[in-house]
């Protein structure tokens, strides 16, 4: 696990690398509140919006990993992995015992919440001289982040690349999947760059392996937008936009067109009609709905009759039960 920690324009962000195995679970299943909701960013991130001042970004491709934005009125009041959002980094590393602890293997296993959470232990050994043939593919792919002369230089003087790079180079040789983890690595300091107004257009298209291929009519963007592009947009158009926007790339609609519940890229009038962020209709497709005859045009239900109670996509109430 791999942290690190910003703080620009009244709030804090957190970047967490997490390495999930192979078979590992990447779909999540959430029982929401009213005052929380997640949508797709892009085929690559999924967004988490909240009404108290949190907001979650997970890129769910190549490497599993999670950015936390808190809005500044949580300022010196969390504790964690995160740390506790008081502007000094040198105590981020304090333990569930309030220690500030000089090991990082120290800080992280006194935050373990389960008995079955294996114990991580402090190793100073480099990954990298424990195979010639990773330690060769990081170095090669990884120095490209230092080079003046490429894509990434641009950036150079607005972020110092030395700790990406060496991160990058930790990664790639620590873990099986080392072109996940290098594209990874390296997708996290495009990430940043972009948060500072450097977007690093064509990067993955020059570095092996790291290219993002879109399904159906969809298309790649480095700066990808899910706002208004989708056919839920048409009935919703604010469920899957942001207040504080982060630009990530992936395959999305293009402008004008909406992603239907296949992932496929059509027009208004082919959109199907959604209820409970469930697809009920498709276009021009005639239902019974709350008593009243409904049609689905333009992604929107036309009834006659007795009308539907409330926003088309949001009329439901959910009970949660919490175990744990």
């Amino acid at each position: 696990m791999s942290p690190w920690h910003q703080m620009h324009d009244g709030f804090h962000q957190t970047n967490i690398l997490v390495a999930i195995p192979e078979e590992g679970c990447r779909e999540l299943h959430f029982c929401l509140p009213r005052n929380v909701k997640i949508y797709k960013r892009s085929s690559g991130y999924i967004q988490m919006n909240t009404d108290f001042g949190l907001e979650m970004l997970f890129k769910i491709t190549e490497v599993f990993q999670v950015y936390i934005t808190l809005e500044v009125m949580f300022q010196g009041s969390t504790n964690g992995l995160c740390g506790n959002f008081n502007g000094d980094s040198t105590d981020d590393f304090t333990s569930s015992m309030k220690i500030i602890e000089q090991k990082p293997h120290f800080f992280v296993n006194s935050w373990k919440v389960t008995a079955n959470c294996g114990p991580v232990y402090d190793e100073d050994l480099d990954p990298c001289s424990l195979s010639q043939v990773n330690e060769i593919f990081a170095e090669i792919h990884c120095s490209v982040l230092l080079e003046e002369t490429s894509i990434f230089g641009q950036c150079h003087e607005f972020l110092d690349p030395t700790e990406f790079y060496k991160n990058c180079r930790y990664e790639t040789c620590n873990y099986e999947q080392t072109r996940d983890f290098m594209c990874a690595s390296l997708a996290s300091y495009a990430f940043a760059c972009a948060k500072r107004g450097v977007i690093l257009v064509g990067w993955r298209n020059i570095i092996d392996g790291c290219r993002i291929l879109c399904p159906y009519n969809q298309i790649f963007s480095y700066d990808s937008k899910t706002c208004n592009r989708t056919c839920l947009s048409l009935s919703n158009p604010d469920f899957e936009c942001s207040s504080v926007y982060l630009l990530v790339d992936g395959c999305n609609c293009p402008e004008f067109t909406y992603k239907d519940n296949t992932g496929r890229c059509v027009s208004a009038a082919e959109c199907p009609c959604y209820l409970a962020n469930e697809v009920i209709a498709h276009a021009n497709q005639q239902i019974t709905h709350y008593g009243g005859t409904c049609i689905c045009q333009n992604g929107n239900l036309k009834c006659s009759g007795q009308a539907p109670q409330g926003k088309n996509t949001l009329t439901y109430s959910v009970q949660c039960e919490c175990n744990n």
